[in-house]
C-alpha cells in the first residue's frame, strides 16, 4: 500500500512523531504553522503503510478525501473547532455510504451501507474534517 506520503522510514511512538500527538498538540502546531493538517494526514498514511500489512487494521482508507479536506481546513481559530485538521479512524460499525460495514463479522462481509451514519460521518463532512479511515471493530 503506497499513499505517496512525504514521510519515510520507520515510525515510532516518539514524542516527535505527530501520529502520537494529542489534538491539543496538533492544533498548537497548526496555529503556529509548524505543522499542517496535510502533513498530519501524510504522517498517518506513513504509519498505516508501515503497519497495515502486519496488523490488518483497516477495511478501507480514504486518503484522497483526507488530503482534499486537509487542504480546505481552517485551523486558525482559537480554540480550534473539535477535530478540525485532525486525522481519525472510524470503526467498521459506523455506516459510510457505499463502504462495507461488517461490524467485524464474516456474516456481514458483503454488507454495504446505503447512507452515512449521523453518528460521525455527516457532521465530519460538514466541518471538512480531513480523514475518514474505517477500522474493523
Amino acid at each position: 500500500m503506497t499513499h505517496g506520503s512525504s514521510f519515510t522510514g520507520v515510525r515510532s511512538s516518539r514524542p516527535s512523531d505527530p501520529c502520537f500527538w494529542s489534538t491539543a498538540q496538533l492544533h498548537a502546531a497548526f496555529r503556529t504553522k509548524r505543522f499542517s493538517p496535510a502533513e498530519a494526514v501524510d504522517a498517518c498514511a506513513a504509519q498505516i503503510d508501515l503497519l497495515e500489512s502486519t496488523l490488518g487494521a483497516y477495511l478501507a482508507v480514504d486518503l484522497e478525501h483526507a488530503r482534499n479536506a486537509a487542504a480546505l481546513t481552517d485551523v486558525s481559530a482559537e480554540p480550534a473547532k473539535n477535530l478540525a485538521g485532525i486525522p481519525y479512524a472510524l470503526k467498521d460499525n459506523i455506516d459510510v455510504k457505499n463502504w462495507r460495514t461488517t461490524c467485524h463479522s464474516s456474516a456481514r462481509r458483503d454488507v454495504v451501507a446505503d447512507k452515512d451514519s449521523d453518528v460521525c460521518i455527516g457532521p465530519a463532512r460538514d466541518r471538512g474534517d480531513p480523514d475518514r479511515q474505517k477500522q474493523p471493530a
